[in-house]
Parts: C-alpha cells; structure tokens; sequence
C-alpha cells in the first residue's frame, strides 16, 4: 500500500477507536479503617425521589439500576434485606446527565486542506453508588461511573456502568 493510502486508513481506524470509546469510567473510594468482610447485608436507604437524570421516566431507571445493583452484590456473597428487615449496609445511588460539546482539532492528510475543527456533542450521564454504615452513620464505600448515554440499549449501559463500578467491590479483596 502506497504512502498515500495508509494515511487515510490509519486516520479511519482513529476515529472508529474513538467513537467506540463510549465505555464508563469508574473511580472508587472507600475507608481504609473499615474491615469489609463484616458486611454480609444490604438494602436501599430510604430516599426521596428526584428527577435529576432529565431523560424521561425515572422511574424505569430507578428499577433498572437497582436491579443491576442488587445482582452484582449478590454474586458477591451479600444478602439483599426488604426495606424493613435490618442491614449491615445502607445503600444510596444518585445519577445526573448533562450535555457535552467537544470541539477538536481533526488533522487529516494535506490534500484535503489541512486542519478541519470537528465537533462532538453528546449527553453524558454519571452514576454514584455510596455504601452507608448504619452504625457508623457514615459513608464507608464510593463508587462513580461516567460514560455517554447511548440512545439504545439503555438497560446495557446500566447493567455495564454498574458492573464496572462495582467490580473491585469489596476492596482489598475482604470476601
């Protein structure tokens, strides 16, 4: 293949690597006083409502994050309690969206002029699942996940950005 033609296939491969880059990126955080392996329960904390996720009816995503949720405990070895039965872990999630613009530089070969300015806009949405202590009455587990809200295959990206989030979960390896 003459010079030429690697460079626009090199550049197409480029941006078929970056339009898939939609996947969730998780930070944790937790306390490092806290021996995890003592929690073996958990369940919802009682929450108010609110529509901070601003793409439609929050009540199918309430009911899809916590089922995502309450399977990946589970397959980690912790009991879900019903909402009155008591738990060693109180559990709070919160998610936000917000729309995003990303204006770069797109550097193509000089037959086709140079610089182009290219501009991205998409909706990111974010995921925070806190882990409450209720003797503590302290957060002792956070995790959050931010990724861009695809338009199908909504229950996919919660299951995803879930297990993700939850996959280090216990930390240090407690269970």
């Amino acid at each position: 293949m003459n010079r030429s033609r690697r460079v626009p296939a090199l550049f197409c491969g480029l941006l078929l690597f970056l339009g898939g880059c939609s996947s969730v990126r998780v930070t944790t955080d937790w306390d490092r006083e806290v021996d995890f392996s003592r929690y073996r329960t958990f369940r919802w904390a009682p929450t108010q409502k609110t529509d901070d996720f601003r793409t439609g009816d929050t009540s199918l995503l309430d009911t899809r994050v916590r089922r995502a949720v309450v399977r990946e405990l589970q397959a980690r070895g912790l009991e879900y309690r019903e909402k009155d039965k008591g738990a060693d872990l109180l559990l709070v999630y919160r998610i936000s969206s917000r729309q995003r613009v990303d204006v770069y530089r797109d550097y193509r070969p000089r037959r086709y002029h140079g610089r182009v300015v290219a501009v991205d806009r998409y909706r990111e949405g974010s995921l925070v699942i806190m882990m409450v202590d209720p003797k503590l009455d302290q957060v002792v587990w956070e995790g959050a996940g931010v990724g861009v809200i695809a338009e199908r295959d909504r229950e996919g990206l919660v299951s995803e950005a879930v297990a993700k989030i939850l996959q280090d979960y216990p930390p240090g390896g407690s269970r």
